[in-house]
């Protein structure tokens, strides 16, 4: 098991696609930063006082702690790492390792494991590259003095729990698929299917006068709230229980299909 994980692990680390889409991420989330700091630094009319109205406070130590916190969401690391994942897994099916390692004896419950190891791997490269972005352009350009307290760390770890979500939808798609166009698709569409259907149905239940939010239990919405470090300490507990929840079932659900079907 371990020749097969450190196997895998070198050739994530050979692949361009990896620096890659590392480079837009630091890029995209730079990108924010820099809009932030020319937003507040803005001697035009129409824009004074923008970013304040954008996250809700004039402090910039506080408007640098949300930017850091939602990273993974200003860094689009959730289309980055259904294209990244999608190409790293179905690599193996195009060039044929995977029924190597099979005719050597591998189990496809080594292989899966393996492989969904690296996507997770391949995850927190993504999110470390989003934070550092963060925090170096932000140090750079909003010239503000950042708290780094428990409340911005678990911020963080609550995205990068549920931005696995997406890593496991896609790389569970491309496993079975076997296409890399449908990892990515998957990967990119579902999450917003899903959240477009909840809303949806909110909007009825509202219409029924049934006070009952489902979105809120949904990756896209706990995102969106985990990105604010304001948010409360039960949303953070609910992105944690429901992210890793979610994460499992779908790798054993991927498990189960994948360990029946031809490689």
């Amino acid at each position: 098991m371990g020749k097969l994980i450190r196997f895998e692990m070198r050739k994530l680390f050979r692949k361009k696609s990896l620096y890659i889409c590392m480079a837009i991420a630091f890029a995209l989330v730079a990108m924010n930063v820099f809009a932030v700091s020319v937003l507040n630094n803005s001697t035009m009319p129409e824009l004074e006082g923008m970013a304040s109205l954008i996250y809700g406070t004039t402090d910039m130590s506080g408007i640098w702690r949300s930017l850091i916190a939602g990273s993974l969401s200003n860094g689009s690391a959730d289309i980055l790492l259904s294209v990244l994942v999608s190409l790293i897994v179905c690599e193996s099916f195009r060039s044929g390792a995977a029924k190597t390692m099979i005719a050597r004896g591998y189990s496809r419950k080594k292989i899966y494991f393996a492989q969904y190891l690296t996507a997770v791997l391949t995850t927190v490269l993504m999110a470390m590259v989003c934070w550092v972005s963060s925090l170096a352009v932000g140090a750079i350009a909003l010239k503000a003095n950042l708290i780094m307290d428990s409340k911005l760390i678990m911020c963080m770890a609550a995205q990068l729990v549920l931005i696995l979500v997406v890593t496991s939808i896609a790389f569970v798609s491309s496993m079975l698929s076997e296409k890399t166009a449908v990892g990515i698709v998957c990967g990119i569409m579902i999450p917003a299917a899903v959240s477009l259907l909840l809303t949806g149905i909110d909007h009825l239940l509202a219409e029924s006068q049934i006070n009952f939010s489902q979105s809120q239990y949904w990756i896209s919405d706990m995102m969106t709230s985990v990105a604010n470090t304001d948010v409360e300490q039960h949303v953070l507990n609910q992105s944690f229980l429901l992210g890793g929840a979610y994460s499992l079932i779908l790798f054993f659900a991927g498990f189960g299909i994948f360990s029946r079907k031809d490689v």
